[in-house]
């Protein structure tokens, strides 16, 4: 007999109403976004790090295709297989 499981709806609606999984959530939340406060004022100059590290996602989306052949390129010289 296989077991019934039940579907991803259910599950979410039983999961908003589990205190305990509420609970968790927002302590995790607040955690992440004390954690996170801590990080800016522990950088000199946060807004500045944060819109490089935005161009240089930006341009690594863009040139995607080049930044994976020398993935492979390199993996592939030391043995790896790449599917």
């Amino acid at each position: 007999m296989i077991p019934v499981v039940p579907d991803l709806t259910d599950r979410s609606h039983a999961a908003l109403q589990n205190p305990v999984l509420q609970g968790a959530l927002k302590r995790a939340t607040t955690l992440f976004i004390d954690r996170r406060a801590e990080a800016i004022t522990s950088v000199a100059d946060w807004e500045a790090l944060r819109q490089r590290t935005r161009l240089v996602k930006e341009h690594t989306i863009n040139h995607l295709d080049y930044y994976l052949e020398q993935l492979v390129e390199k993996v592939e010289a030391h043995g790896g297989k790449v599917h």
